[in-house]
């Protein structure tokens, strides 16, 4: 009897000691500012190639889009969480019909718009106004290189590079009664593969030419479109075809990736006065074989990029400041997005000779 009261004491003291160490760890974790991340979740679970995935949030769902390969086309699925753990299962968006390389998705309150570009250089368009329940037809609404879209207030922009009848970037808006009417051309100082962003009064596009990169707003003024002058942001810059750009009043953000081969740096400029002067930070080490990701509302914002040793997620949510490093080994194309309070990153990673889509979650303290 003397064992074994002595032999609950001793469980009851390793108990206790396990207990307080444990809370002495968290409360170190909490102390030291580090973000929470999770393990990473498998969210195609396909036998084909799952590539170029792309993130974006519609208040109470967080969607995640991607292209599925076979040797013989390309698929758009979609899946999406209301928890950001469970997950519906991949819906097939797209038939035979259709063959897409990439796809690129913009959200506005329950809208989300997707579009992608056919082997053809046809830009393919649906969308969703009920948080991806019900979804639109395909329709062709353009054709030309490196697309780019925006939805906002004033309505869904799209933006693409043409070679005739002049070099140039071509910009279409989307109309009340779902056709899209060309509204603007941007041919000045060169043109490269576009970003475009849409804020209240208009929208702005981006683009490189020449290792220069370049900034100029569109102004809706009683139903006409009025150009700003065009503005060098960066010049001199190993520039590679990756750009993006966020904008919310005279708040703008635009990155891009600098370099050549396989290594090089991650890039952001951003104005807080509408384009007129910019500031330029150098982010860090990059791969420039992935693209360059950025999430910006106007209250929270979060880049992501290749590393070259994983990826790396910073920004700013909640007011605080937050940068994680995942060490996911062959993790590529990256995308972000901020919901509900934690940033949602997703790329593709070979795993037993077939890419699968992944996702990561991060929150700051």
């Amino acid at each position: 009897m003397l064992f074994d009261n002595m032999e609950k004491r001793v469980i009851r003291i390793l108990v206790a000691v396990c207990l307080l160490l444990s809370v002495f760890a968290a409360l170190l974790l909490f102390q030291s500012g580090e973000e929470k991340t999770f393990r990473a979740l498998d969210i195609s679970r396909s036998d084909a190639d799952s590539v170029w995935p792309f993130a974006v949030s519609t208040g109470d769902r967080i969607h995640v889009f991607w292209v599925e390969r076979t040797l013989e086309r390309g698929y758009v699925y979609h899946s999406w969480s209301s928890d950001g753990k469970i997950w519906s299962d991949p819906e097939k968006m797209t038939g035979d019909d259709y063959n897409p390389g990439k796809v690129f998705v913009s959200a506005y309150g329950k809208e989300i718009h997707v579009m992608w570009m056919e082997r053809s250089s046809d830009i393919v368009y649906m969308d969703s106004g009920d948080n991806g329940s019900s979804w639109s037809e395909p329709t062709t609404i353009g054709a030309g290189d490196y697309p780019a879209i925006s939805a906002g207030e004033n309505g869904v922009y799209v933006a693409y590079t043409v070679k005739y009848p002049e070099t140039g970037i071509r910009i279409i808006r989307k109309s009340e009664n779902g056709s899209w009417e060309h509204i603007a051309s941007v041919s000045d100082n060169g043109t490269g593969p576009p970003a475009i962003a849409s804020f209240s009064g208009g929208f702005c596009v981006s683009w490189v030419f020449n290792d220069t990169v370049y900034f100029k707003k569109i102004l809706e003024i009683e139903g006409k479109f009025l150009p700003a002058d065009t503005v060098e942001v960066v010049s001199g810059a190993d520039v590679s075809k990756y750009i993006r750009i966020s904008a919310s009043g005279d708040e703008i953000y635009i990155s891009w990736l600098e370099g050549s081969g396989f290594s090089g740096s991650a890039h952001l400029a951003y104005s807080q006065d509408g384009g007129l002067s910019w500031s330029h930070i150098n982010l860090g080490p990059a791969s420039v074989l992935s693209p360059i990701s950025m999430f910006f509302d106007g209250k929270e914002r979060a880049l992501c990029w290749n590393s070259g040793n994983g990826i790396t997620v910073s920004g700013e949510m909640e007011g605080r400041e937050f940068s994680s490093e995942f060490t996911e080994s062959g993790a590529e194309n990256p995308s972000v997005c901020v919901w509900k309070g934690e940033a949602y990153l997703v790329f593709q990673r070979e795993s037993g000779g077939v890419y699968d889509i992944y996702l990561l979650r991060a929150s700051p303290k």
